[in-house]
């Protein structure tokens, strides 16, 4: 009868932690739409099996079982005429998922949506600047790097 108890218990503690991650991703994904949620200074994102693997502040290779969420890569702190070129390689093979630039008046600009091969290059005024990925429920496979850039000082935050 203990045992059962004991059983029962966890079974339950096991059922509402399920739950609750999946009410939490599904908040997260349900950001994907929602620019006030985008254009926030921070992030707010829930991820599985996330791998990363980066050679530098201006590179990033990353591969997710499941993203949901936004997630800052680099903020930019721009002069008047700040250049700056991101190239991009993203596989995502479920879901939605994007990258967009935001400016300092936090209007935003897709820089590509889910699967994607390419580069864009910016010219940017004074101010400051983000770069994030955006998904809801994604899965896949990104590469991106940054490059060419002048007259701009660049934070990485997955550093």
């Amino acid at each position: 009868m203990k045992r059962t108890l004991i059983r029962i218990f966890f079974l339950v503690i096991l059922t509402l932690s399920v739950t609750g991650c999946q009410e939490f991703e599904a908040n997260k994904a349900a950001m994907y739409d929602d620019e006030a949620a985008i254009v926030t200074d921070g992030d707010s994102y829930f991820t599985v099996r996330y791998f990363q693997s980066s050679t530098s502040k201006y590179v990033v290779d990353c591969s997710f079982g499941s993203f949901s969420g936004t997630r800052t890569l680099w903020v930019i702190r721009a002069e008047e005429g700040g250049t700056f070129t991101v190239q991009y390689d993203a596989e995502i093979t479920k879901e939605d998922f994007k990258l967009v630039l935001i400016d300092p008046d936090k209007n935003v600009q897709v820089i590509f949506e889910n699967s994607a091969t390419g580069e864009q290059t910016f010219t940017l005024s004074e101010g400051k600047y983000m770069i994030k990925y955006v998904g809801s429920y994604a899965q896949g496979e990104l590469d991106i790097s940054m490059r060419d850039y002048e007259n701009v000082t660049v934070s990485n935050l997955l550093e």
